[in-house]
């Protein structure tokens, strides 16, 4: 009894593993998901691709560029006054 069981529980676990593989390509493959991508909507995806990247970069260095903005101006005036002082 026991190894009929084992048996049970691989043999169900082994048709799991292939429905969850199986399954995305049965359900897509009549929806034509899988077919081809002319060149004018992979170069688009590729520029809307290319753009999110940089807001994501550039919103992300924005507030370290400025720091450094300001860290420069405050130096710069700084140096200003000691020459004027002098």
């Amino acid at each position: 009894m026991k190894k009929s069981s084992t048996l049970l529980w691989s043999s169900s676990l082994l048709m799991a593993i292939l429905l969850i593989f199986a399954m995305p390509d049965a359900v897509f493959a009549g929806m034509g998901l899988l077919g081809y991508v002319g060149p004018g909507a992979g170069l688009g995806m590729i520029g809307a691709l290319v753009a999110v990247v940089a807001v994501i970069l550039l919103g992300l260095l924005a507030p370290v560029l400025i720091l450094f903005k300001m860290l420069r101006r405050c130096f710069r005036s700084k140096k200003t006054t000691e020459n004027e002082t002098a």
